[in-house]
């Protein structure tokens, strides 16, 4: 058991069961009453370092902030010899990525696991907290439900602007394209991202951006459009894949705004409902037109000034030429004609007497 004790206080440590990037979980009892439990422990080499030990205690407050069915939840936390860790039920199932190495899962489970871990983040996100490593190790499954673990990586979204630009925390594949340029500001939608990638995953078999290092994956990340699933899979229903591409769109505002409203589209898909996607639609036209004017700003600034300009002239246009109109009325003291024939011959446009077969003549002005 690497370099950790046999027992914490008066837990008893059995055996190995996961490593992270911070701590270390085992399986243990609690002699108090015989339980079997699971022990995160902060590792070792990390203990002197007072970041490490402030990102432990951050993850166990934010652990014990939620309480969801769907979120494995903190029992226990304490220190003994200088040793961190916290207690957590001992989920008895596995991990999605063991069972993506054994098998494809079929659709129907797929979606299923993706909607209880929305539910599981818009409950997190609703309390103002991000995951911000959602990954298929992080979900387990067992017999009943689906659990999403370790938030190690979470942080309030209050205070998620405070992370220094440039640093990449989470893992790559997973990760949304403001998470992995940096963004000083990332809000739930990233994790929706990340969810989306794993649901992909589960549909496909496959991720949607690889490479070789990691300069090629986070450009493909950020540039490159991923392989619709139906073209993979054709079995894959176009509405299942136009709720996948949508959650990993590269653009946030094109994604679902919250994992509320894509657990919604989970349910109605299992529930063979019809998904009401017309407004999204109209937001995604919405979200382009915007594009659009940001790119062709000096262009449409341009059109702009031009169509005010040409709608004040002929404003102004008409304007005279009422004033003119009245004027004319005013000096030769007629009463307002129904048309402009009667008008015209006073300024000598027009002969002053109609044509031959008109009912009515424009009168003359005796001197």
């Amino acid at each position: 058991m690497n370099d950790f004790p046999n027992s914490l206080g008066h837990f008893i440590l059995n055996r190995e069961i996961g490593q992270g990037g911070m701590g270390v979980v085992f399986e243990a009892t609690d002699q108090r009453n015989g339980a079997t439990i699971a022990i995160k422990i902060l590792r070792q080499s990390l203990a002197p370092d007072p970041a490490a030990v402030l990102r432990f205690n951050r993850e166990i407050q934010i652990s014990q902030a939620l309480s969801h069915r769907n979120i494995i939840p903190i029992l226990e936390v304490g220190e003994c010899n200088g040793i961190h860790y916290y207690v957590m039920p001992l989920v008895q199932g596995t991990s999605l990525a063991q069972v993506l190495q054994r098998e494809r899962i079929s659709i129907r489970l797929a979606v299923n696991i993706a909607f209880q871990i929305a539910l599981a983040l818009s409950h997190a996100h609703q309390r103002g907290v991000l995951h911000r490593d959602v990954k298929p190790s992080n979900i387990m499954i067992t017999e009943k439900e689906v659990l999403l673990a370790d938030f190690g990586l979470a942080r309030p979204e209050w205070v998620a602007h405070l992370t220094a630009s440039g640093t990449i925390l989470g893992t790559p594949t997973y990760m949304s394209p403001e998470q992995i340029q940096g963004c000083r500001y990332l809000d739930g939608r990233s994790d929706i991202y990340s969810l989306g990638i794993c649901l992909y995953e589960m549909l496909t078999g496959t991720l949607p951006f690889q490479g070789e290092n990691l300069a090629e994956l986070f450009h493909k990340i950020l540039y490159i459009e991923p392989i619709p699933l139906d073209k993979i899979i054709s079995k894959i229903p176009n509405i299942l894949s136009y709720i996948v591409l949508k959650s990993i769109a590269k653009n946030p505002e094109e994604r679902y705004q919250n994992a509320e409203e894509m657990a919604e589209e989970l349910r109605c898909f299992l529930r063979e409902l019809p998904i009401q996607s017309a407004l999204d639609i109209r937001k995604k036209w919405y979200t382009r037109f915007q594009r659009m004017v940001q790119q062709h700003k000096p262009l449409l600034f341009f059109l702009t000034a031009f169509l005010i300009t040409l709608t004040a002239c002929s404003l102004y246009h008409n304007w005279k030429r009422d004033q003119i109109m009245r004027k004319i009325l005013s000096q030769n003291s007629i009463r307002p004609p129904n048309t402009l024939y009667y008008i015209l011959p006073k300024v000598g446009i027009l002969p002053k007497k109609l044509p031959p077969g008109t009912d009515t003549e424009a009168p003359d002005k005796k001197d």
